[in-house]
């Protein structure tokens, strides 16, 4: 059973420059809150995300997600 997760959010695939959540204690799988700086319109962002059981074993990496927030104003 998942114990903790891992979050991390860049420009490109695998980075991490926008926001890391750092090793956060939850069983969440769902409903987790990005935490990060304001994102900007236009821009793309991925994602991806490790879990840890409860032997503190850590899984394998996510697969890179991506979303973009649609058109707007940043002012």
């Amino acid at each position: 059973m998942q114990s903790e997760y891992r979050i991390v959010v860049g420009s490109t695939p695998g980075s991490e420059e926008v926001w890391a959540s750092g090793k956060v204690v939850s069983d969440a799988s769902v409903g987790v809150e990005y935490a990060g700086p304001p994102v900007a319109f236009k821009t793309r962002y991925y994602g991806k995300v490790c879990t840890w059981d409860s032997d503190d074993q850590q899984w394998p990496w996510s697969a890179p997600a991506f979303w973009e927030l649609g058109l707007g104003s940043n002012t």
